[in-house]
């Protein structure tokens, strides 16, 4: 069961479900908690799944600050401090994987290891003029039926400013 609790002083999304050693699932970019929490909810009879909607996807809500890798990787060290502090086993997706290595090189103590799917650390290691071919719809193109967080946004961010 999911619920809200205050994370670097904004309220955050988080789920936990079975028990056992904790595994903590980091979604991709433009993606929330469910994805992952669905792929592996066959572990929760060995472990405790801990997963949480990053500021500006799924239930968490946006803010007007700055987001960068490094403070994605603050939001998931406050997540594991607030479920005990002890160390977890990292499971990132994307850019969840990207998070989970600055966690693991951050804040060493609380990892106990890292699975890496679809992670980048560096930008030299994506293909170049990959982003060129992606087509990100503007605000006004998406359908009704759009994902948005909970302050309204559209979980796909706008071309048009």
């Amino acid at each position: 069961m999911g619920n809200y609790v205050t994370i670097n002083g904004h309220p955050t999304w988080i789920e936990r479900n079975g028990q056992g050693p904790p595994v903590l699932l980091l979604h991709g970019g433009f993606t929330n908690c469910d994805g992952l929490l669905g792929v592996f909810a066959h572990l929760s009879d060995e472990y405790e799944l801990i997963a949480f909607d990053r500021r500006g996807h799924g239930r968490t809500a946006d803010t007007e600050a700055p987001f960068h890798y490094s403070d994605m990787a603050d939001e998931a060290i406050a997540v594991l401090d607030h479920v005990g502090g002890w160390a977890a086993h990292l499971v990132g997706y994307s850019d969840g994987g990207n998070v989970a290595m600055i966690v693991a090189l951050t804040r060493p103590d609380l990892v106990r290891s890292l699975i890496l799917i679809g992670a980048n650390y560096h930008f030299d290691g994506v293909v170049p003029g990959i982003f060129a071919k992606i087509s990100v719809p503007s605000r006004s193109s998406q359908p009704s039926s759009c994902p948005v967080t909970p302050s309204g946004r559209p979980m796909v961010p706008s071309t048009s400013r």
